[in-house]
C-alpha cells in the first residue's frame, strides 16, 4: 500500500511539472503572438500616418492589404489606387468617350509608357477592354465619390493579391474592375487593372 501511495505522489508531482511546463509554454508563446500583433499594428498605423491627406483609402481594404506580402509600400499601393479612381479612369473616359477602336489602339500606342506605369498594362488589347467599360459611364466629368474592395474576391498568388473594386462617381456612375497589387515596383507599375464585364 505504501508503495502505491508513492507511485501515486511521484505520478501527481509529474503531472503537476508537467502542467506547469504546459503552461509556461503557453504564456510565452501568447507573449510572442501578443508582441507580433503590436508590431504589425504600428507598422500598418506608420504607414497610415505616412498616407498624404488627400488620399482617401477604399472600404474593405484590410481584406487585401491585410493578404498582401510584397514589397510595395501600402503607401505607394493606396495612393496608386486612389489617383487610379480620381485621375486615371476620368481621364480615360473624357477622353477616349466617343472614339473608336482604332483610335482607341492608337491612343494605346502612344502613351503605352504612362498607361503601363498607371495601370500595369502591356498590350492594347486588355487597354481596349478596360476603355469599353470605362466608357460606358454616364458622365464625361466623372466626379469621383467612393469606393470598396469586395472582400469575397480577393485572390493571393504568391506575393500578388488581387480584388474587385467598386468605384462610385457622382450621379449613380459606377465602375467595378479588377486590381491586381504586384509583388514589386515593376519599371514603376504598382497595380495591373483588368475589366469586369
Amino acid at each position: 500500500m505504501n508503495d502505491n501511495k508513492k507511485l501515486i505522489f511521484k505520478v501527481e508531482i509529474l503531472a503537476i511539472v508537467i502542467l506547469t511546463v504546459l503552461l509556461i509554454c503557453n504564456i510565452i508563446i501568447l507573449n510572442n503572438k501578443q508582441k507580433k500583433l503590436e508590431d504589425i499594428n504600428n507598422g500598418v498605423s506608420e504607414q497610415y500616418e505616412q498616407l498624404p491627406n488627400y488620399v482617401k483609402t477604399p472600404k474593405k481594404s484590410y481584406a487585401v492589404l491585410g493578404s498582401y506580402y510584397g514589397d510595395i509600400s501600402y503607401v505607394h499601393v493606396y495612393t496608386a489606387i486612389y489617383e487610379l479612381a480620381t485621375e486615371s479612369i476620368p481621364k480615360y473616359c473624357k477622353e477616349l468617350k466617343n472614339k473608336n477602336s482604332g483610335q482607341i489602339e492608337s491612343y494605346y500606342e502612344n502613351n503605352k509608357e504612362e498607361i503601363y506605369k498607371k495601370l500595369g498594362l502591356t498590350n492594347k488589347e486588355d487597354f481596349s477592354s478596360l476603355v469599353k467599360e470605362i466608357v460606358k459611364l454616364n458622365e464625361k466629368d466623372l466626379e469621383f465619390l467612393s469606393y470598396e474592395f469586395e472582400k469575397d474576391s480577393v485572390k493571393i498568388s504568391g506575393d500578388e493579391t488581387s480584388a474587385n473594386l467598386l468605384i462610385n462617381y457622382k450621379n449613380d456612375d459606377k465602375i467595378k474592375i479588377n486590381v491586381r497589387i504586384l509583388s514589386n515596383m515593376d519599371k514603376g507599375a504598382i497595380l495591373k487593372v483588368t475589366a469586369i464585364k
